[in-house]
């Protein structure tokens, strides 16, 4: 009889459908957001600028919560239980940690450290190794400097927007 390898399948999902470990993806407008699942239908990621400009910092929270109306999907699970427990230990032992950087310490670099002992985030490698704006770069800019431009109207108690090219 063929019995599963327990050191080589991971746990079945659980009722949310996810096998606890498991890096998860969300696209947002601009970038796609990175968390941990941790089971129960819980989530740790590094809020950073995932609900607005001001960052914010590794935190525990629901699935529906890390998902903010966006999709979810899983991009990598853990081999077992165990690596899936280890992933799990390492990213609480950064619970609270509020030193957000986009360029060099965000949700993506945080996730990467957890499960593989690397920080890395494609998105900013893509970003460097083309050396100009990619496309998510320039929508989030666009995003941000129409954003700005409402800011400073309002500011000057213009009813007017200025339009941004």
């Amino acid at each position: 009889m063929n019995q599963p390898d327990p050191q080589r399948n991971p746990d079945p999902p659980d009722a949310f459908g996810l096998v606890p470990g498991s890096h998860l993806v969300s696209p947002r407008l601009a970038w796609i957001h990175h968390g941990l699942y941790l089971g129960d239908g819980q989530v740790i990621h590094y809020r950073g600028l995932s609900r607005g400009l001001c960052s914010g910092p590794i935190e525990e929270v629901s699935l529906q919560v890390f998902a903010d109306g966006h999709e979810v999907s899983v991009l990598a699970q853990p081999l077992n239980r165990q690596v899936g427990q280890q992933i799990i230990a390492r990213a609480r032992t950064r619970l609270g940690e509020n030193a957000y950087a986009v360029l060099n310490n965000n949700c993506e670099h945080f996730c990467n450290a957890c499960a593989w002992g690397l920080a890395y985030s494609l998105q900013i490698e893509q970003i460097r190794l083309r050396g100009k704006p990619t496309l998510v770069a320039q929508r989030l800019l666009r995003w941000w400097s129409r954003g700005l431009v409402r800011w400073l109207g309002d500011l000057a108690g213009s009813r007017e927007t200025p339009q941004v090219v």
